[in-house]
């Protein structure tokens, strides 16, 4: 990997899986460049780099700046500050494609509901149809305890992971795009991330010159 691609990504552990394919890996954000690629893409979310990890608060999301291509994941090790719901985004453009994976999300009058969307998502009762799952087994996210949660994309197969918890879908489209995490109402400290999938070339070349 050339010195100028590996030193975009400030102290993260970066691997390359061959074929522009990458392992990018952040702990602790321990400077103010491992924070610099991730940035607020929609809503009103406040960022802050703190002792042991990266702050995130509001409504919104926060995207990792290279696009990516085809299969990728997302793996966040994190504690959940507010009252609020917290998701995972790939192959997405904010608010306008993509898919959101949220866990524990407020819904008036019914449970809290844990499911994959398919941005854009529509607001009240049509809702519903922006759903691709839900549902899923034992997806639990505690207040301020540690958790991972991960969200993968395979061909046209979701997989939304929250500790021992699990929901999938499938969805041919879209295939490209960003991948972060989504806030609704709520904070969360990200102590580690975790992101592999194939970084457009284009913008690799652009960004290391």
């Amino acid at each position: 990997m050339k010195p100028a691609v590996r030193e975009l990504f400030g102290s993260a552990d970066v691997k390359d899986l061959g074929r522009g394919r990458y392992e990018v890996t952040y702990s602790g954000f321990k400077d103010d460049r491992d924070a610099a690629l991730f940035t607020v893409a929609d809503g009103q979310v406040n960022l802050q780099r703190t002792q042991g990890g990266l702050g995130a608060q509001g409504s919104g999301f926060v995207t990792w700046t290279p696009p990516l291509r085809g299969n990728v994941s997302i793996e966040i090790s994190f504690r959940h500050l507010g009252d609020g719901a917290m998701g995972l985004l790939v192959a997405g453009d904010p608010p306008r494609s993509g898919y959101l994976a949220v866990a524990n999300l407020p819904i008036p009058g019914v449970q809290p509901l844990d499911a994959i969307f398919r941005l854009p998502v529509k607001e009240g009762a049509q809702m519903i149809t922006s759903i691709l799952a839900q549902g899923g087994t034992g997806i639990q996210v505690a207040k301020n305890a540690p958790t991972v949660a991960s969200l993968s994309r395979e061909g046209a197969k979701l997989r939304f992971v929250v500790g021992r918890g699990e929901l999938n879908a499938d969805s041919p489209q879209p295939s490209d795009g960003r991948v972060g995490v989504g806030l609704i109402n709520t904070g969360i400290l990200i102590e580690r991330v975790r992101i592999a999938g194939e970084i457009d070339p284009a913008w690799l070349d652009a960004a290391a010159k």
